[in-house]
């Protein structure tokens, strides 16, 4: 049954064309089967096909007024939290996507590189009608692993491995796109040729990257990421300073979730016999009790002589 539905997909892909001149249609999803990629529109031929459907479209769109256009796909997943203190970059780097088609977002390790490219793709989704596409090449440790990746990102299939620039290039096709490629510092060097290799072929991709250097290819824009602004020594007053506001988010963050972890506990701890609950709930420092050194006194008095 599989083999059928293989051949009968290969040959829906050839009857629609898929994969000419940059148009695709059907995508293969690793491990859950086949999506169809391909945006819809509204057309005179759809309505002579199906004129019943389209009469009740028309009339919908009377009544509600007509809809904006879907959103572009994307990736990027969605934010449990604000972003805090990157207003100023948030502002600027839309800017520096529009003058360079790659722009390199670099900073130390752990200063919020991959945090604000995250927000800053779904800040500027919708300039791209191709999409925003995070590739994440922090898990990353093998060269060629790089274009798989790439690909797999993009929800391209690839049949063959030495075709896997020629594949992801076919699939850019003519419509702007945003890549970004997070984590970049380990593998410098393939992810540089790989962006190098698209931006030569694919005129209408732009890509954002991530590091903790630049990719040094032609025509880069390299954005440099400084802390969060921290309040000045022996300030009395540290409202207003990202840095702080991060940290007191955090700790509440911390604060709920401990509580919580304690309320559960205390919960175990009432259901246990009264001698396991020092261990489930133990309290710093305490004292044992009377009872506690007769049973010590008891114990080292059966103990052997001579028993060290």
């Amino acid at each position: 049954m599989e083999s059928n539905l293989r051949f009968q997909m290969r040959k829906l892909r050839k009857a629609l064309g898929d994969g000419k001149d940059g148009n695709r249609y059907i995508s293969t999803i690793a491990g859950r089967g086949y999506c169809f990629v391909a945006p819809l529109s509204r057309s005179s031929t759809s309505e002579s096909i199906v004129p019943h459907v389209r009469h009740e479209v028309d009339e919908a769109d009377d009544a509600e007024g007509v809809q904006e256009p879907a959103s572009p796909e994307t990736n990027l997943l969605l934010p449990l939290a604000n972003i805090i203190g990157r207003d100023h970059e948030l502002a600027e780097l839309p800017e520096w996507l529009k003058r360079s088609r790659l722009v390199t977002l670099a900073g130390p390790g752990g200063i919020g590189k991959t945090r604000l490219a995250v927000e800053l793709g779904w800040h500027v989704l919708r300039h791209f009608p191709g999409g925003v596409w995070l590739v994440d090449l922090a898990p990353l440790r093998d060269w060629d692993a790089v274009a798989n990746a790439t690909a797999a990102a993009l929800r391209v299939s690839v049949t063959k491995a030495d075709v896997v620039v020629e594949t992801i290039v076919v699939a850019l096709g003519k419509v702007r796109r945003l890549l970004i490629f997070d984590n970049c510092e380990h593998l410098i060097e393939p992810v540089a040729a790989l962006i190098k290799a698209l931006l030569e072929r694919a005129p209408h991709l732009s890509v954002l990257a991530t590091g903790q250097q630049n990719l040094h290819v032609p025509s880069e824009a390299v954005y440099s990421l400084g802390p969060l602004e921290v309040p000045p020594a022996g300030a009395s007053e540290v409202g207003g300073f990202a840095a702080a506001e991060l940290f007191a988010a955090r700790a509440r963050d911390a604060d709920q979730f401990v509580r919580a972890e304690w309320r559960q506990r205390c919960r175990h701890r009432r259901d246990l016999p009264a001698a396991r609950r020092s261990a489930a709930c133990p309290r710093v420092g305490r004292r044992p009790t009377a009872h506690a050194r007769r049973r010590g006194a008891a114990k080292g008095a059966e103990q052997p002589a001579g028993h060290a």
